[in-house]
């Protein structure tokens, strides 16, 4: 079966300089079987592309634990992170995780570092699934295109997103 995670996050840059922001997440999952959609506070953060990786993981994450999409056998995940794309295919990459080094134990690294291991591993005993990231052009006033419109919803939910409480 085949299931496209779309996904953003958002940073407010709104605080005092050097100071974590709050962070936001969504993401919308399309499958044979529906539609799933979800936003809401991540913990303060220092980067944007913590919240992003975050929005990644909490979607594999649903999808691996739903009794049906955690049938697929194929996942497409369409970002507006291109960094966070290379990031996440680039783990071999001694030079790039030298780059890189600094993120080590930050939210983003954490939230890499669950993708890879649900894409490679499964996740609770569940095989492995092909995973392809596809970058979409986001902030554009062209929302014709199916995944740029679920871009642009996106962007507006992850940053309500922000101001929620946090989930515990």
């Amino acid at each position: 079966m085949l299931v496209t995670l779309n996904t953003d996050g958002s940073l407010d840059w709104g605080a005092k300089e050097g100071s974590p922001g709050k962070a936001g997440y969504a993401y919308w999952i399309s499958s044979d079987i529906g539609k799933f959609k979800k936003y809401g506070r991540l913990p303060d953060c220092i980067n944007s592309m913590g919240p992003e990786l975050a929005a990644i993981a909490k979607g594999l994450y649903f999808i691996r634990n739903h009794s049906e999409l955690s049938k697929a056998t194929k996942i497409i995940v369409n970002t507006d992170c291109e960094p966070g794309i290379n990031w996440i295919k680039n783990i071999n990459d001694y030079k790039y995780q030298k780059r890189h080094k600094k993120h080590r134990g930050t939210l983003h690294n954490i939230a890499r570092h669950h993708i890879l291991e649900m894409a490679r591993k499964g996740y609770r005993g569940l095989p492995e699934v092909e995973l392809e990231y596809r970058h979409v052009k986001a902030h554009t006033n062209e929302l014709s295109e199916a995944r740029k419109y679920v871009n642009d919803w996106l962007d507006k939910k992850a940053k309500q997103g922000r101001f929620l409480k946090l989930e515990k």
